[in-house]
């Protein structure tokens, strides 16, 4: 799965309402590395999804594959939830404790709209290849 197909599938399907993206096999599509989103991507995805009416009823994004811009972490994170104005779940961010510490304020607004994000402590948990 990359980002051109995860854009596709957003921006074309104006009833998707889950999108739920969490373990790919590796045996079908080989070793696939996570995909770092940044503020400009998710701005060019923003507009397709504008463009084509679609994104709008997406509640519900687990996609394990996307990480967020750790650079701006918070921006990032913002865009991808004006992307998605209806989400009511997002999850599973997985961060490292400074980038936690700088998206609490984030969560916290989201959670006071009804917003729940699931976040991962990864410290510790990166393996060497």
């Amino acid at each position: 799965f990359t980002w051109n197909s995860f854009q596709a599938l957003v921006s074309l399907s104006p009833n998707l309402e889950k999108i739920q993206v969490c373990e790919i096999n590796e045996q079908v599509a080989g070793n696939t590395s996570d995909v770092t989103i940044t503020k400009e991507m998710l701005g060019k995805l923003d507009c397709l999804v504008k463009e084509n009416r679609a994104g709008a009823k997406v509640t519900v994004l687990s996609i394990s594959w996307l990480d967020l811009e750790t650079e701006r972490v918070v921006d990032t994170l913002q865009s991808l939830l004006r992307v998605f104005p209806a989400l009511k779940w997002l999850g599973t961010l997985a961060l490292r404790k400074r980038e936690i510490g700088l998206i609490m304020g984030v969560v916290t607004m989201a959670v006071k709209v009804g917003l729940k994000i699931d976040i991962l402590d990864r410290t510790g948990l990166e393996f060497d290849d």
